[in-house]
């Protein structure tokens, strides 16, 4: 009964010891890596320059090329026309309804609130909250800045002091909520947050534009008006098919006179831009005026920016997810959805992550050297990771993706922890211990780690050579573990001190003796 409980202290304080060692080992090497990292960055971003698309505010498009901190900043137009530098034209970033099942956002916390305000005197703070499920509910909360105390909800029925009903909530696609649903003038898809702007919904010169306290929401194939002061809820636009909406600022020249606030249109300085299948939608806030876009049938399925031009509109069309690194398709349309002109432009956007790809691979092998990690990454955690964000649609789907992308990983460290494990069953051999093969699969699991638990989990004894076969053998035993001889006694000095353990009968008779007298 004492072995295997030993065994099992033993393996127990092994793993316990592996565990730090990963920890240790991970975090050392993970700062390494940062390191290279970051120095690779500096000289790339020192010797290479970044070009991003931009529009002017009278409609050109231009190439805005930065170094370093975006400072020394030059502008040219597509044609190589230098340009002065000046605040770009807002777009809008659209993303169709096709490409809705590959946005692939895990919904936490972080995505799940969004803080918005009314911009009152004093201020009171709203939060739309979504339940965090993909075809998901979400709703409004309301609280005073002051007191701290709710306020209500405002839900599809408009305001309530109790929580909104089960059909009372705002429908919203969860993989879409933070990146293109919920939009207002002071961000775009993430939270709503700017106590600078003025209390008021015109600015310089009687320019329009859609008030910091207007919340507009993607629900259900309509867009939502929320108006965080009135607790109103008004459907802006219905299309069964729409999915994305942002704000965008009309082009104008230079001379062109600003007009009048109280103009039936305000000629508003921000408009609504929203995406369906087939269309793309330009609305006027406050009055609901709206142009519609038909969108040729090539363009229905890209990842679309839209700017608004006094004769149409300004498109950028590229193919998700690389937005960020494939040629944009730039192109000018007309309100009968026809293409007048077009442009291909490829941007110079170095990878400035150069642990990425096969390299950031290996880093990640030698910061977790542990094959059973490695392969529950493979297996189980990353296919998950992908069905839950919706990037694959089954399973077995996310399990072919991961195996072909990371499951090269395995094997060679699965090699690394066989020989590890050889090496250890071949020590503890040596050593005379029992369980060779329970810390063979010990080590095999856990690879690196694994050895190190297994080397600090107790204290070893020193090989010395046997006297009777030559080899060295542990010297923590009376006899040699190989041949069996016994070890002779050290060599009499003459100084030693002997003592006579009595023996445990004889001891029990002595404590017998005092009890009893």
């Amino acid at each position: 009964m004492h072995k295997p409980d030993g065994i099992f202290r033993a393996l127990l304080l092994a793993l316990v010891l592996a565990t730090g060692a990963a920890i240790v080992w991970g975090f050392a090497w993970g700062c390494v890596a940062n390191l290279i990292e970051a120095r690779q960055r500096a000289v790339r971003l020192r010797q290479t320059s970044y070009e991003q698309f931009d529009v002017l505010q009278d409609g050109t498009p231009v190439i805005t090329i930065s170094n370093i901190g975006y400072s020394g900043r030059i502008v040219r137009t597509l044609e190589g026309e230098l340009r002065g530098v000046g605040n770009p034209l807002r777009g809008a970033s659209l993303l169709p309804l096709s490409h809705r099942d590959r946005i692939g956002r895990l919904m936490d916390w972080r995505y799940r609130v969004l803080g918005c305000s009314d911009f009152g005197t004093p201020p009171a703070f709203w939060y739309l909250v979504h339940d965090g499920r993909r075809e998901g509910q979400a709703w409004f909360e309301g609280f005073d800045s002051v007191t701290g105390q709710r306020i209500g909800w405002i839900g599809r029925e408009g305001f309530r002091r109790e929580p909104p009903t089960a059909g009372g909530t705002f429908t919203v696609d969860g993989r879409a909520l933070s990146m293109v649903a919920i939009v207002g003038r002071t961000n775009q898809g993430s939270p709503l947050w700017d106590t600078t702007v003025a209390d008021s919904s015109v600015a310089g010169g009687g320019r329009r534009q859609v008030p910091p306290w207007m919340i507009y929401l993607v629900s259900a194939g309509r867009l939502l008006e929320i108006d965080l002061r009135q607790h109103s809820v008004r459907t802006v636009l219905e299309d069964a098919e729409l999915i994305s909406a942002g704000i965008v600022e009309p082009a104008r020249g230079e001379d062109e006179p600003r007009a009048d606030a109280g103009a039936p249109m305000g000629f508003p300085a921000e408009y609504l831009a929203a995406c369906g299948r087939d269309r793309v939608w330009i609305i006027a806030p406050g009055t609901g005026e709206r142009r519609e876009f038909p969108l040729p049938h090539e363009l229905r399925d890209r990842y679309l920016g839209v700017y608004l031009l006094q004769d149409g509109l300004l498109l950028t069309a590229t193919d998700w997810p690389l937005y960020n690194t494939a040629p944009i398709d730039v192109i000018w349309l007309n309100e009968q959805g026809e293409i007048a002109r077009r442009q291909a432009v490829t941007l110079n956007r170095p990878d400035l992550r150069p642990m990425r790809g096969w390299l950031g691979k290996v880093g990640a092998v030698v910061i977790v050297p542990i094959p059973v990690l490695l392969g529950l990454i493979v297996v189980l955690f990353q296919p998950l990771e992908e069905v839950i964000q919706g990037t694959a649609a089954t399973y077995f789907e996310a399990l072919a993706t991961s195996v072909r992308e990371y499951g090269w990983l395995v094997p060679p460290v699965a090699l690394l922890a066989f020989g590890l494990a050889a090496w250890c069953a071949r020590r503890h051999r040596r050593y005379g211990q029992s369980g060779g093969g329970v810390w063979f699969v010990f080590v095999l699991l856990l690879g690196l780690p694994g050895l190190a638990g297994y080397l600090l989990h107790r204290r070893w004894p020193v090989l010395q050579a046997c006297p009777a076969c030559g080899r060295a053998v542990p010297r923590d035993r009376t006899a040699c573990s190989v041949c069996g001889a016994e070890f002779p006694r050290p060599a009499a000095r003459g100084n030693e001190v002997f003592v006579e353990r009595p023996s445990r009968i004889e001891l029990w008779g002595e404590n017998k003796t005092a009890q009893d007298e």
